[in-house]
């Protein structure tokens, strides 16, 4: 008699454990792009990434452009953003973004895509030095893709990446000094913009002062511990003679250490402070740009006065074209400059790196 429900469990499991296997199977379903005014490219690559807000389940594609694209999704709610890049142009042209319920009844998703740019906005002062953390506005004509507020990085840039094709209005403050620039932005474009703060200068950094203050903490540091080691008790003295002896050697040893460690302690090298600095500033680079910028260090130890791009490409081991692009974002970041003569391009650090 107790067999029959077991068995009837047992079958209920199964059923249980195939209905959720079903559940969880991807649907396919075809997502139709939508362009304005029929302006689909013909030469384009797509990329797009799914989100399944239930399971947090991320994919991302990469495929060539077709308009209406068939595509594997999870059953729950999903997010979908997509870009198309145009191989004709500098940047991505078109970006658009969809949320919806996948289910068996849901079959065809539309996708309104929009056409983009990008800007990358440069914030100087007076004296064209970068403005770190600067508040930085951005207001198109047209009421989509990425506007509002922004803060600039460490190199004084903003990097916006899908601007709505039109007129744009870019401004940005600090201490009530207020400054903004007008941009056309077309589709496809990567333009760099430079907004400068009249009347504001970039506080320096007072190396020599951080130095001294450090030097000073260190001496400090030293001599109370030294003189907490002179106020300590003495310990007790065994009465076995050999403990004593060895007591006295191992405290005559510490003694003698002292100065040694004190003198360590006032040549630590403070002064290396800047080095630090630019340490810091090269590490919050890309990996490929750390690569560029430690190679020309190495060269510049070495003597030379400047190297050009066939020089990092040989001894760097980098592409020449993707040196292209890093020797750009380095220029933009105001870590190089570039003289170009003819076909020659002499890169050489600018004299804020150089400073740091």
């Amino acid at each position: 008699m107790r067999v029959i429900p077991a068995a009837i469990l047992i079958i209920l499991a199964m059923l249980f454990t195939a209905a959720s296997t079903t559940a969880q199977a991807p649907l396919q379903t075809t997502i139709h792009l939508q362009f304005p005014l029929a302006s689909a490219p013909t030469d384009a690559t797509m990329t797009y990434t799914l989100t399944n807000t239930e399971t947090n389940n991320t994919v991302t594609n990469q495929v060539m452009f077709v308009q209406n694209l068939a595509i594997e999704v999870l059953p729950g709610y999903t997010l979908l953003a997509i870009s198309i890049d145009d191989s004709r142009t500098p940047g991505v042209d078109y970006s658009g973004s969809a949320s919806f319920y996948a289910s068996s009844n849901l079959t065809d998703v539309s996708v309104q895509v929009l056409p983009i740019g990008a800007v990358a906005v440069s914030v100087v002062d007076t004296d064209h030095m970068p403005v770190p953390n600067a508040p930085v506005r951005i207001d198109c004509t047209k009421n989509y893709g990425q506007q509002g507020y922004f803060r600039t990085d460490t190199f004084g840039i903003v990097d916006a990446d899908t601007l709505p094709v039109g007129e744009c209005v870019i401004r940005a403050a600090v201490n009530n000094v207020i400054a903004h620039q007008s941009i056309n932005v077309n589709r496809g474009s990567k333009n760099t913009i430079e907004v400068r703060l009249e009347g504001y200068h970039v506080q320096p950094i007072n190396y020599w002062l951080i130095g001294v203050i450090l030097l000073i903490i260190i001496f400090v540091g030293g001599y109370g511990y030294t003189q907490y080691r002179k106020s300590r008790p003495a310990n007790k003295v065994r009465t076995n003679a050999g403990s004593k002896k060895s007591h006295n050697a191992r405290v005559a040893r510490i003694r003698k250490n002292i100065p040694e460690k004190e003198k360590s302690a006032e040549t630590t090298p403070a002064v290396h402070a800047a080095q630090s600095v630019k340490d810091g500033i090269i590490r919050a680079l890309g990996r490929k740009e750390q690569v560029v910028v430690r190679y020309m260090l190495g060269e510049f130890q070495e003597g030379k006065k400047h190297v050009s791009q066939a020089m990092i490409v040989y001894g760097a081991k980098i592409p020449k074209t993707s040196l292209a692009r890093i020797l750009e974002s380095l220029e933009q970041k105001h870590i190089i400059e570039i003289e170009r003569i003819g076909k020659l391009k002499k890169v050489t650090f600018t004299d804020w790196f150089k400073s740091r």
